[in-house]
């Protein structure tokens, strides 16, 4: 009798009263389950708020593999409040990704994204500097075609002054 859970009804019929005790004890006894798979599937959020009187309304901010990376999270943010070093959100911030290389701006399938177009409304016959046109695209026009103009980055919130939590979650 291999592979008992898979027995049809018709064969579970034919089998003998000893091969029926042994496949009902094979398929309902109590399994124990194992403590030591559950670390695997640890995770750590960090959660940010910006006022301790709104308690109940944390925001997550990202999901880490360790401790020590969700502890680097809050660290960089608290670096830059003492700072005031945008170099430090730029390098950290995943919203800035594409900020310093604006190839990096790439579809679902990995392909890269040039502005378009209709996105950047390019009057050739103007003297306006292509950045300049794409920074003057509403960030609404340039996420729709998935290009992350310079508009873009001006709109991104770099308010990290608040509280922060960090929580284990299990990801099963």
């Amino acid at each position: 009798m291999e592979n008992n859970n898979a027995l049809s009804p018709q064969q579970i019929h034919n089998l003998t009263p000893q091969q029926k005790k042994q496949y009902l004890m094979t398929k309902y006894v109590k399994r124990d389950y194992k403590t030591e798979d559950i670390e695997e599937s640890k995770k750590y959020v960090v959660y940010f708020n910006p006022s301790i009187e709104k308690t109940k309304e944390w925001t997550m901010i990202c999901v880490c593999s360790t401790l020590d990376e969700a502890k680097k999270e809050i660290m960089w943010r608290k670096n830059y409040h003492k700072t005031g070093d945008g170099d430090l959100v730029v390098d950290n911030d995943k919203r800035f990704s594409t900020f310093r290389d604006e190839t990096k701006n790439v579809d679902n399938q990995g392909a890269a994204i040039e502005p378009g177009q209709e996105l950047m409304q390019l009057n050739y016959n103007s003297s306006t500097p292509m950045l300049q046109v794409i920074a003057n695209t509403p960030p609404e026009a340039q996420a729709k075609n998935g290009f992350k103009g310079i508009g873009y980055y001006a709109n991104i919130e770099t308010e990290y002054h608040g509280f922060y939590k960090i929580e284990e979650i299990y990801e099963i």
